[in-house]
């Protein structure tokens, strides 16, 4: 495949309650990076980031392993 087409890539809008979380984890994050906390804490909270965007795209366990197991 020599490029995407964007347009035929699924972009899922979340819900307000939905973006409201993903934001205040980003925001989170962001400021565990600036105060230098913990790699473990900065995983943690990635992790909470990753199983927003999960259910935002209706993705299952399956399929989670698979995209964790391509990411590593």
């Amino acid at each position: 495949m020599k490029g995407v087409d964007l347009k035929n890539l699924p972009i899922k809008l979340p819900s307000e309650t939905q973006a409201k979380r993903i934001k205040e984890l980003v925001e989170r994050i962001m400021q565990f990076y600036k105060e230098g906390k913990s790699e473990q804490q900065i995983k943690n909270v990635d992790y909470e980031i990753d199983e927003e965007v999960y259910k935002l795209y209706g993705i299952t366990d399956k399929e989670k392993e698979i995209i964790e197991k391509s990411s590593n």
